[in-house]
């Protein structure tokens, strides 16, 4: 019993030897693939200074093999032996609409890759709010955001409102926000378009 039990570990050892043999053999084997990317921003065309995160995928179950931060440039860069299949940012950066394939893009293993990314980039705004026509306590207004940004909400009550709030908006470009009221019971829908800029200055006035 012993006997077979330690025949059994012994076969297993090789076998396992063998498929880590035969695994290096076609990794050192395989041609070296170079990935050299740049991440833009989708409005302006221009490459992101900041730096963000890009995550490069592949293997047999498409997982994260390597990660690197751009440079002040938005430049990137990969060199593997790996298996790989594509790359993209991980950031926290909004994208157009609800979602935008613009943020990743396919590689090839075995040859140099050349690859552009486009991000939106996020960035703070802020709408100042006032009821210049008052009618009673029950006054109400509700705002919502259209990018797709998702989470931005506000609403309130009050005959007296006058109050600022941030918000979180798509830099460099027009952002849409539609905005209920109701006031004697009547119900009112507009939208507001506004330009948000990336410095975080940006900002929008309602008055209802």
């Amino acid at each position: 019993m012993i006997k077979s039990i330690y025949k059994t570990k012994v076969i297993n050892n090789k076998i396992f030897l063998f498929a880590a043999v035969i695994l290096f053999f076609f990794t050192a084997c395989r041609k070296e693939t170079t990935i050299h990317g740049v991440v833009y921003d989708y409005y302006t065309l221009k490459p992101i200074k900041e730096s963000l995160e890009v995550e490069l995928l592949g293997g047999y179950f498409n997982i994260d093999i390597d990660k690197v931060n751009t440079n002040e440039n938005g430049e990137f860069f990969f060199e593997t032996r790996r298996n790989v299949s594509r790359v993209r940012t991980t950031n926290e950066y909004c994208t157009p609409g609800t979602y935008d394939s613009s943020n990743f893009a396919y590689v090839n293993t075995g040859e140099s890759n050349e690859v552009k990314l486009y991000v939106g980039q996020k960035a703070q705004f802020f709408i100042t709010i006032k009821n210049t026509n008052p009618y009673d306590k029950y006054d109400f207004i509700e705002i919502t955001g259209k990018n797709g940004m998702g989470g931005d909400y506000f609403s309130r009550y009050g005959n007296n409102l006058d109050t600022s709030f941030s918000m979180d908006g798509i830099a460099n470009t027009t952002n849409i926000f539609d905005y209920n009221v109701i006031k004697n019971g009547t119900k009112t829908t507009s939208r507001i378009y506004f330009f948000v800029n990336l410095d975080n200055t940006s900002t929008a006035q309602i008055n209802y």
